[in-house]
């Protein structure tokens, strides 16, 4: 094809003055980026044989951080927060048989100031800090209960409004807090009374503000069963992972967006594929954990250009072992957690940077271990 006079001309003078531009220039040497590192840190239950207790542990990068309790408690943790360089470890320890909420800082137990007589179930399930206050996500006889907690007092309970007609007895909620900008995220699921004597279920989510300000938002409803597992907050979606009763009486994994259901998680198999918690990286893909009913680990991606498309990924674990993902986070890099089993021992290992990371587990406790959350966190 050949070039119009006029557009020769142009195309000299713009390479001139490039050529020029880029000769003026002094030679600046790049300032190679610092690589960031990063701690993981890993919650879960494990058995103590020594003493014959369930007892929460913790783990930071693969080291075994005891949480501290008296021996003859047996005690759970789960959700993690992190706030000026200290780690704090949502959970319960078991007292007369009865469950009660309690918390750890750096590995130091805090137990609730409670009426105990009140309730059988009491735990701390998650944990955000929203400001300068600390919004603990709990449970009391399986009911959700937003707390702010200073000094071990409970000093606010948030009220978590619901829909007119509304089942309490029914009424449950995410395990895990989600938070983002100023702003709170807590998946729910809500069964409704008809007026025909029937009930259906409606899912959704509550916000919460710093001016401890909540609402809430109905992402489906008309189900005649559902639950609501975990929860992210895009730019400019809020997704929900759970299950749902279909028309056929089959529960399935379900995947809400802000239109109502994705029809990826209808990929999977109902009879043993189940969507826990999830998480999103910094484009907006969501990444699950996926339960396995053949103890086999999986990870299902859904990618942002299109949340109806479902795609599985299996890390890799010993011939021969079975186990699950138990947990799953993404701060810059995705990270995810597995138990698993081996000749008859438990193993605990988490995947970071296409590698994976073997837990310390001693002998001790080699009987049970149990993940139930993971955390990574940016040094400074």
């Amino acid at each position: 094809m050949k070039l119009r006079r006029s557009n020769l001309i142009q195309l000299s003078a713009n390479l001139v003055f490039l050529f020029l531009f880029t000769s003026c220039k002094k030679e600046i040497t790049p300032i190679p980026e610092t690589p960031k590192s990063y701690d993981v840190i890993n919650t879960g239950t494990v058995l103590d044989t020594q003493i014959g207790k369930y007892k929460a542990a913790s783990w930071k990068n693969e080291t075994l951080v005891p949480l501290q309790s008296i021996d003859n408690e047996e005690t759970g943790a789960y959700g993690i927060a992190v706030n000026n360089k200290k780690i704090y470890i949502a959970g319960f320890y078991a007292e007369n048989d009865k469950m009660h909420p309690c918390y750890w800082v750096d590995g130091i137990q805090k137990k609730f100031i409670l009426d105990k007589n009140s309730y059988a179930r009491g735990t701390a399930l998650d944990m955000a800090w929203l400001g300068s206050k600390l919004y603990i996500l709990g449970s009391i006889d399986l009911a959700p209960v937003m707390w702010i907690v200073q000094d071990l007092q409970i000093v606010e309970t948030i009220v978590l409004p619901t829909l007119t007609n509304s089942v309490p007895e029914n009424l449950t909620s995410s395990s895990r807090l989600y938070l983002k900008g100023d702003k709170l995220y807590l998946g729910a699921a809500q069964q409704i009374a008809l007026s025909n004597g029937q009930f259906s279920y409606d899912v959704g989510y509550w916000t919460i503000t710093g001016s401890k300000m909540v609402t809430y938002t109905s992402l489906q409803s008309g189900l005649a069963h559902a639950r609501a597992w975990s929860i992210v907050a895009l730019q400019n979606e809020v997704v929900l992972s759970g299950e749902s009763l279909g028309k056929d009486g089959v529960s399935r994994a379900t995947v809400w967006g802000n239109k109502g259901q994705f029809s990826a998680a209808g990929k999977l198999d109902p009879s043993k594929q189940r969507i826990g918690a999830i998480t999103a990286d910094q484009e907006g893909n969501i990444h699950a954990m996926v339960s396995n009913a053949m103890f086999e680990p999986e990870i299902a991606s859904l990618s942002i250009h299109n949340y109806d498309a479902l795609r599985l990924s299996k890390p890799v674990i010993p011939a021969g072992a079975k186990g699950n993902i138990k947990s799953i986070d993404f701060n810059e890099q995705l990270i995810y957690s597995c138990s698993y089993t081996l000749n008859n021992r438990f193993y605990g290992a988490y995947w970071f940077n296409n590698k994976q990371y073997n837990l310390e587990v001693a002998d001790r406790y080699a009987s049970y271990v149990n993940l139930t959350s993971i955390k990574l966190v940016v040094k400074d």
